[in-house]
């Protein structure tokens, strides 16, 4: 029996079949296609490759559809695709051709990106962001300047509330590292280098190596280094005024509600850390637990920049190039020292919690403790509100 070729009209699929077949309806063995179709034979035009043809099953009894059930085929047919489908394969030759130019315009763009990338990264010094590529060397030296001199107010913070030789020696050489990373020149080499001799004649002050310095009142002993604090506000208005910056931008003052929002934070742990459990006292607190939370908090408020809304911070001087006659660096803004001085007393209580409650005097202390202790953490609650 003679075999002819039958086509799918949906998703043109080649079948060969006897010619028993031919006239009735069938169904396409293609499971993305599933058409019911009229089997009607056809002539390809050429035979360049091969596919694969589904089983046909025998016809029904009762003459319904039949399907082309996915089997081992009965038989290979090459068939041709570049002849019958002249349209697709035109369409598939201009895609290729489209996609071949798209991609030629992309590797363009990005080999441009990468060299001009290349040649921005080049240009730029060690520490500098992309958009500080388009400054001029002026205002690249001009923004580590005004870096820098917020970061010589933060240390002297430090300087004024840490007992901590080690933390504050720390960031001494973090600022003399940032001053590295400014170009030499006569112009700020002798205003640089007195901000920096004097921030470690001040640390050698008030960390002296024989005292106490523990028991050292750091109010009084803040008055043996005045004579540096003036020298270093002189540099800092020199400084100023050569590259044109203003107190508010020396101070970083729009990093202000973020810097004192991260010491209020602060602040709210350890006061609910701190509350009074079994007679009205804390938990006692480890030393070394302790130091690091003091450590913590007066690395915070030293970063607190100068808020300069504040009008009893500044005078006129605040508007122009030069450092404020007022300017305390203990004093310079009452709400962020106050979360550090009563969050300290806080954490320092708990070190010296009454541990005995046998005789009457140490009852005695434990209730005059707890009174104070209780007094100061609502201080600490409220200032952190």
């Amino acid at each position: 029996m003679s075999s002819h070729k039958i086509e799918c009209p949906k998703c043109h699929r080649e079948y060969d079949v006897t010619e028993q077949f031919l006239g009735r309806k069938v169904i396409c063995s293609n499971k993305a296609c599933g058409a019911k179709f009229l089997a009607e034979a056809f002539e390809p035009l050429e035979i360049v490759e091969e596919s694969d043809l589904a089983e046909i099953e025998q016809p029904s009894s009762d003459g319904g559809l039949l399907d082309f059930a996915t089997r081992p085929p009965l038989s290979k047919a090459p068939v041709s695709s570049r002849l019958k489908y002249k349209r697709a394969t035109f369409g598939t030759a201009a895609l290729l051709l489209i996609s071949g130019v798209a991609i030629g315009f992309v590797g363009v763009a990005i080999g441009f990106l990468v060299v001009n990338f290349s040649s921005e990264a080049s240009n730029r010094t060690k520490g500098d962001t992309i958009a500080d590529a388009n400054l001029t060397e002026r205002d690249r030296e001009k923004k580590k300047i005004s870096e820098l001199l917020y970061r010589t107010d933060a240390l002297l913070r430090l300087l004024k509330v840490s007992n901590d030789a080690n933390l504050a020696r720390g960031y001494i050489q973090k600022w003399v590292d940032l001053r590295g990373q400014i170009k030499q020149s006569d112009e700020t080499d002798v205003s640089l280098g007195v901000i920096e001799g004097h921030l470690k004649e001040i640390h050698e002050k008030i960390y002296p190596r024989t005292a106490d310095r523990f028991g050292l009142d750091r109010d009084l002993g803040w008055f043996k280094v005045l004579e540096s604090v003036e020298a270093i506000r002189t540099a800092q208005t020199q400084l100023m005024k050569l590259f044109k910056i203003r107190w508010d931008d020396a101070q970083n003052s729009d990093y202000y509600p973020k810097a004192f929002a991260a010491l209020r934070d602060e602040g709210r742990r350890i006061a609910s850390m701190s509350d009074v459990g079994k007679n009205n006292l804390p938990l006692r607190l480890p030393q070394d637990e302790a130091s690091k939370l003091i450590r913590d908090i007066e690395i915070l408020y030293a970063h607190v920049p100068v808020d300069t809304r504040r009008p009893s911070s500044l005078d006129k001087a605040g508007e122009m190039y030069e450092v404020p006659r007022k300017i305390d660096p203990l004093r310079d803004d009452g709400a962020a020292e106050w979360i550090r001085y009563i969050a300290t007393s806080v954490i320092e209580q708990r070190t010296t919690v009454p541990v005995s409650l046998d005789t009457l005097q140490e009852k005695t202390e434990a209730l005059k403790f707890s009174e104070q202790y209780s007094k100061d953490l609502e201080y600490l609650k409220k200032a952190v509100h």
